[in-house]
């Protein structure tokens, strides 16, 4: 297999100067391009730089291609030139789904012209799953095989830094991220402990490509000299300042050396972030813990630019990443690079490369006494740090050299794209011939419903009980569907054979109708959030008498029985259903308190009837019941004792221990701060 041509997903591209997933792709495109490769890389049309969406440089015996669609700024807010429609699913349910959805209809363009051998994305934001989810439909892509690159997913990042996890707009990122995740053909991480995490996490098993792929030594990094003569001795520390850096320990253990080394100084470079389950800043935490009469010693740089960082590398006394669990941060290589020291916890993915003693010192994570003794032993003896920094410096050229990484690279995509070859293809699976069906009386929906049908080749049945049919269709009253909807719906149904029903998205007629769209439902996603499909297209006696209709609570009753029976709902997303008016249907989504009572009913009533379910996602569903009857007192942050006494004796009924488990899983879900 020769050259390639190679797609690659980052909103993280310049001029966006972001954190490593942008080091990374900056960094490994030209690189594959310059190896003879045709390298696409899809990224964001960022509001007011000037870019061109498309670009391409000959680089070596190849080309860098750069595209750009337009979809958010550098908050992640809408971007201006998105349509009304677009804003609403970016404000209403999330701008990650904006995102990719319009990266996928780039992609989708880009691969018809170009011909993708292979597709690369992080899953940080979950840029390729509008891309995944269509493949994994049978909506396109089928030919393109996937691999996805893990940097640092946000279940990962939120626990460590014990941020709160029981809002709605994280769960639905989080889903997106494992989604984008699990439909993947590959999954290769820099680290194998990232690996292995994920992997665990997700039960991601044999049937998919799973590689250590080291990432390669950023491309703008400035080679830094080991200052000979040093006034002050500096310990490093770079990167967010936030509670999963292990700064806490770090800070104690080197506050603990004050009093022995007088000449020793802790910088701290990044950005300041939230000190998770304590109030306030981290930076405003660490002073607090931190010795007054030495409060010049700890120093805040803030972020610093590659060049700045070079120096601070060069002249510090050793650089230090104390996380319990960190992914493989860019910053260690570069600070190996300019031949500094590094003192790394065994739970940090870099501890993988590095050999105690010889080329940086590791430290067993969490253990605060040994990382002060690695320090107190290169402050009693600072040549130490040189000498190990100059092995360092052969072991980075060695681990992270160009040529090294991109043929770990290249020799990864080709063992995906032969997996995919030799993967099983998607087989048609019978589906309905006939679909029942109740007009709605209304001539819009009743109209467009019948010539779909007709489109479809499929013959509508009235559901009267007087005859059995193969499905069972259900539209909102009011709703218009497209005329490809029954086809592309029946198509659907019967690709997946586990598909208990299948549904679409329902574009609003104005900017005050209701708006449904989301990803495919999966437990515990779709027993959380108060929506119902406007449209659904359900395999005969899915549906139980009257339960697609009604409240939501019904239709999460809808969602258990077809989760028990073993099948599960899929969402195609596409804009198959259009509403005529502004009335939203019995169970569309609401924030008033009559729906939230409703929720915490659904909810305690799921616990009582379906223990598998709850047992599984009992921390989930206590933190979403939570977030669904929070009060107008942002300082109440406990449900009520009636409510919490509910679930206790829910709990204490379906099994001895589980009650102890939701108890443990709610401590964890829900931290005692809010935000």
């Amino acid at each position: 297999m020769g050259c390639l041509s190679i797609g690659l997903l980052s909103h993280e591209y310049p001029p966006f100067d972001g954190g490593g997933i942008g080091t990374y792709a900056r960094t490994i495109a030209p690189l594959l391009a310059g190896h003879g490769h045709e390298v696409h890389v899809l990224t964001n049309l960022w509001p007011g730089e000037g870019l061109a969406e498309h670009t391409s440089e000959p680089i070596g015996g190849g080309t860098l291609h750069v595209h750009r669609i337009a979809a958010i700024d550098r908050s992640w807010g809408p971007h201006p030139d998105l349509g009304w429609v677009e804003e609403r699913v970016h404000r209403d349910w999330s701008p990650y789904l904006v995102y990719a959805e319009r990266l996928a209809d780039l992609a989708e363009r880009v691969h018809t012209r170009h011909g993708l051998d292979i597709l690369e994305y992080p899953e940080c934001a979950a840029e390729g799953w509008a891309i995944a989810e269509r493949r994994r439909l049978g909506a396109g892509f089928e030919d393109l095989p996937l691999t996805v690159t893990l940097h640092s997913p946000i279940e990962d990042i939120y626990r460590h830094n014990r941020y709160p996890r029981q809002n709605a707009g994280f769960q639905r990122r989080r889903a997106l991220e494992d989604a984008s995740i699990e439909a993947a053909d590959a999954v290769n991480a820099p680290s194998a402990s990232l690996l292995r995490t994920v992997g665990d996490r997700l039960g991601l098993g044999l049937e998919r490509v799973m590689d250590v792929v080291r990432l390669p030594m950023p491309a703008s990094s400035a080679t830094g000299t080991p200052a000979d003569n040093r006034s002050t001795l500096c310990l490093l520390a770079v990167g967010r300042v936030e509670p999963r850096k292990g700064l806490v320990r770090f800070v104690d253990a080197a506050a603990g050396l004050l009093e022995r080394f007088p000449n020793f100084t802790v910088e701290l470079v990044g950005a300041d972030c939230d000190a998770g389950d304590r109030p306030g800043t981290m930076s405003e935490m660490l002073r607090s813990r931190w010795p007054s009469e030495h409060g010049h010693r700890l120093v805040f740089h803030g972020p610093r630019p590659h060049a700045e960082l070079s120096r601070l590398y060069a002249n510090a006394l050793g650089c230090v990443f104390a996380s319990d669990w960190d992914n493989y941060p860019v910053s260690c290589l570069e600070a190996m690079e300019a031949g500094c020291c590094c003192i790394v916890s065994d739970g940090v993915g870099s501890s993988e490369i590095l050999t105690d003693g010889t080329d940086g010192l590791v430290f067993t994570a969490g253990d605060y006494s040994e990382l002060r003794e690695k320090l107190a032993w290169l402050l009693d003896d600072p040549s130490r740090a040189d000498a190990i920094g100059r092995r360092a410096r052969e072991r980075v050229a060695e681990i992270a050299g160009a040529d090294s990484t991109v043929d770990a690279r290249l020799t990864h995509y080709r063992s995906v794209i032969d997996h995919a070859a030799a993967g099983p293809r998607t087989s048609a699976a019978t589906g309905p011939a006939r679909v029942g069906w109740r007009p709605t009386g209304i001539g819009t929906t009743d109209d467009t419903v019948r010539h779909a049908a007709d489109r479809a080749g499929v013959s509508l049945v009235g559901t009267d009980g007087s005859e059995a049919v193969d499905g069972d269709l259900i539209v909102a009253p009011g709703d218009a569907i497209a005329e490809n909807a029954l086809e592309e719906l029946v198509a659907l149904l019967r690709r997946h054979p586990d598909a208990g029903w299948v549904s679409c998205w329902t574009e609003p007629h104005s900017r005050a109708a209701p708006i449904d769209v989301g990803p495919s439902f999966r437990l515990p996603l779709d027993l959380m959030l108060p929506r119902q499909p406007r449209v659904v297209l359900a395999r005969a006696g899915v549906l139980p008498n009257g339960g697609h209709a009604g409240s939501w609570p019904g239709w999460i009753g809808v969602c258990l029985g077809v989760w028990d029976s073993g099948k599960k709902g899929e969402v195609l997303p596409r804009w198959l259903s259009r509403t005529t008016d502004d009335s939203v249907p019995t169970g569309g989504r609401s924030d008033t308190a009559r729906t939230r009572g409703r929720t915490a009913l659904a909810l305690e009533d799921t616990a009582r009837r379906h223990p598998v379910v709850f047992e599984r996602f009992g921390g989930e569903l206590w933190a979403f019941q939570h977030a669904a009857l929070i009060p107008s007192d942002p300082s109440e942050t406990a449900l009520s004792g009636g409510r919490w006494a509910t679930l206790k004796a829910a709990g204490w009924a379906l099994s001895p221990g589980l009650f102890r488990v939701l108890k443990r899983a709610r401590d964890a879900a829900w931290p005692t701060r809010t935000r």
